[in-house]
């Protein structure tokens, strides 16, 4: 869903992460972190800033790796996305597990100031103390919530049948420009046609990335939804699924979940990953599809009249 991001102030001094968890809790969950968002993570949007790169040359696209400083070397990185109008930008991998310097908050924040743009970081429950101190003291504000959902192959998935008159197959490469056209107006609330051109390119750039894989709905031969994942490290992460407005409701996006599951899964995935708004329609999809909560991660942003963008270089 698409629309203007309301910004919300956080009193992040006073911000608890996350409720107490067993300590064999907590090494589960750090292997799973290592993985999802460490190695994966970091893949996945270095290869999307060099397809940016690739594609749209003259634009800013740019990547950012910063040397460890956690106990269990968790990558941290920033990502300017240059092209659909910051839509992926982020920093990741801040004050897990271990206390944030000045010194790398200030590398963050000059990486997109260089950009002429506003610095936005993913805080994850696990996150120091010290990063939300320096948010709070910095005037950070909430941009949003991701709920990521995992699934591993312990349990059995859950059969699921198509509604009667809709088909669902996998994209090849001449039908990029129309599934992308299609999902990108899905994902507006009421499937705005023309779709907005950032969300067109964010799509069509997915739909290009090494490994992954989309698939389309169709009904009566026109393509009304479609979704995709791309695989890192032998975890999938669920792309970019979308149905425009006059055949929601009908079982579609589990019949997506299923499918890009199910496919994953005989390609060798571990683990598949999902991100959703919290409590959201996909988030329910998905756990009726046997994934898991893991945790939400809070989204934040420097707003941009709260600071002097410095010019490049």
């Amino acid at each position: 869903m698409s629309g203007p991001v309301h910004t919300v102030s956080v009193p992040f001094a006073r911000y608890k992460c996350m409720k107490p968890i067993s300590r064999g809790e907590l090494v589960h969950l750090r292997a799973l972190m290592e993985t999802l968002l460490g190695r994966a993570g970091l893949r996945i949007s270095h290869d999307y800033v060099r397809l940016q790169q690739s594609a749209y040359p003259a634009a800013d696209a740019a990547f950012l790796k910063l040397e460890s400083i956690n106990e269990m070397n968790l990558p941290v990185f920033a990502v300017h996305d240059a092209v659909t109008g910051g839509i992926t930008s982020k920093t990741q991998g801040l004050g897990l597990f271990g206390p944030v310097s000045l010194e790398h908050f200030d590398r963050v924040e000059a990486f997109f100031f260089a950009r002429h743009a506003a610095p936005k970081l993913v805080i994850n429950p696990m996150a120091h103390s010290s990063l939300l101190d320096i948010l709070h003291e910095r005037s950070y504000e909430r941009s949003g919530f991701t709920t990521w959902l995992l699934r591993g192959q312990d349990t059995t998935l859950p059969s699921v049948k198509l509604p009667v008159g809709y088909t669902l197959s996998r994209v090849g490469e001449h039908e990029f420009v129309d599934v992308a056209y299609v999902i990108s107006s899905a994902f507006t609330q009421l499937g705005v046609i023309p779709p907005p051109p950032e969300l067109l390119a964010l799509h069509t750039l997915l739909m290009k990335m090494e490994d992954a894989q989309f698939y389309k709905v169709e009904h009566c031969g026109h393509i009304i939804g479609g979704a995709g994942w791309v695989m890192r490290e032998k975890t999938a992460n669920l792309l970019g699924c979308a149905i425009l407005p006059r055949h929601r409701r009908k079982g579609l996006q589990q019949a997506l979940i299923h499918r890009r599951t199910e496919d994953a899964f005989d390609k060798g995935v571990e683990n598949c990953l999902l991100g959703s708004l919290p409590g959201g329609t996909s988030q329910r999809n998905a756990e009726r599809m046997g994934y898991r909560a893991l945790f939400t991660n809070l989204h934040v942003e420097r707003p941009v009249d709260s600071v002097m963008l410095q010019p490049a270089g």
